[in-house]
């Protein structure tokens, strides 16, 4: 329960005033060529609610979102693009602008894009880096997706499953990731104009005494009935804005 408490005080920060209507100007970063996996499902209220600080209210059912997304060509603020990967946890929360398909509070963030990683650091985020984060997709479907995240300052965790080639026809999506640190309120807020998704049985696996397997309640945890999918997008346009 100790080492759970320093975690979630190193990644929840000072609290600090609450969402303000302007805003610090926004940096752009673009993906390009990307394939995604997502796991969204219900998790226990009272875990989540203790991640999420004040003036974010927990969606109902108290939901866990697991992402990983490996693209071919990551670029921030117009700089030239390298292959990246970036995966993220969060808690899911009700939007608190009235924006985006999806609204989640972040919990963990990872990359092994060092400039992003140095820019989300800069806006208040404690954004991980580190240039050894594995991913790997199938060569033929159905097959194996392996995801690896791991650093010093957060839990290691795998995200692995069988996934499917895209089976739906594309949609536009807007996902919004939210965090509140020393700076103030950071909202990152991806728009994807067209992503196709396939299905999905992902595995989420660490360690059952870090937070995020204090959030999940174990070292595994595959109950994702909302969103279980493998999705591939050819752009999609992140917006980062200090509040």
């Amino acid at each position: 329960m100790l080492k759970r408490v320093v975690l979630a005080a190193l990644i929840l920060a000072t609290p600090l005033p609450a969402l303000a209507s302007g805003g610090n100007r926004a940096f752009p970063v673009t993906f390009n060529d990307c394939t995604e996996y997502v796991g969204f499902g219900p998790v226990s209220f009272a875990e989540a609610q203790a991640l999420v600080p004040q003036g974010f209210v927990v969606a109902a059912g108290g939901g866990v979102v697991v992402r990983a997304a490996n693209c071919r060509s990551v670029s921030v603020e117009g700089e030239a693009g390298v292959p990246a990967l970036v995966s993220h946890v969060g808690v899911n929360i009700e939007s608190p602008d009235g924006t985006g398909d999806i609204n989640n509070y972040t919990v963990v963030y990872a990359t092994n894009h060092k400039e992003l990683a140095e820019r989300l650091n800069k806006a208040g985020i404690p954004a991980v880096y580190n240039r050894l984060l594995v991913a790997e997709d199938p060569a033929t479907f159905p097959g194996e997706v392996y995801i690896s995240v791991f650093g010093k300052r957060l839990p290691a965790y795998s995200i692995t499953g069988t996934v499917d080639a895209p089976a739906f026809p594309p949609i536009p999506f807007v996902a919004n990731w939210w965090f509140k640190g020393h700076r103030g309120v950071v909202k990152m807020s991806t728009d994807i104009p067209s992503i196709a998704f396939g299905l999905a049985a992902l595995e989420f696996r660490t360690s059952s005494s870090s937070v995020l397997g204090q959030l999940v309640g174990g070292n595994s945890f595959t109950n994702f009935p909302y969103y279980n999918v493998r999705g591939e997008y050819a752009f999609g346009l992140m917006s980062v804005t200090t509040r």
